[in-house]
């Protein structure tokens, strides 16, 4: 699925859903394949979350510099509760947008 722009989507829900997480460090590589991506041009940084099991609470920061060049850092989201992912969260967010801007979402 391609971009979906935030229009009249309260974020609120699916940040709630975020208190309490945490976002450690890590040195694991990401994953190949597909991902949502949380993109913040104002700031020219983006946040990608990866939808597989192993991989479901990492997020990728990647900070695009001036000159083009690109400072990536990887995080593994800690959750105060058990059963909530980052992935699943971001998930239904963009869900959301989606169908707030009149698509039908399918998930894989």
């Amino acid at each position: 699925l391609g971009p979906a722009e935030p229009g009249d989507v309260d974020p609120a829900p699916f940040l709630k859903r975020m208190e309490g997480m945490k976002l450690d460090y890590t040195d694991e590589e990401a994953p190949d394949g597909e991902y949502c991506v949380l993109n913040l041009p104002e700031e020219n940084r983006r946040f990608d979350f990866f939808p597989g099991e192993e991989s479901q609470n990492l997020v990728r920061e990647v900070i695009t510099l001036e000159d083009g060049d690109e400072i990536t850092v990887m995080y593994q989201a800690v959750f105060p509760e058990e059963g909530e992912t980052i992935s699943k969260v971001m998930n239904d967010w963009y869900q959301a947008l989606v169908e707030a801007n009149g698509g039908a979402f399918q998930e894989k």
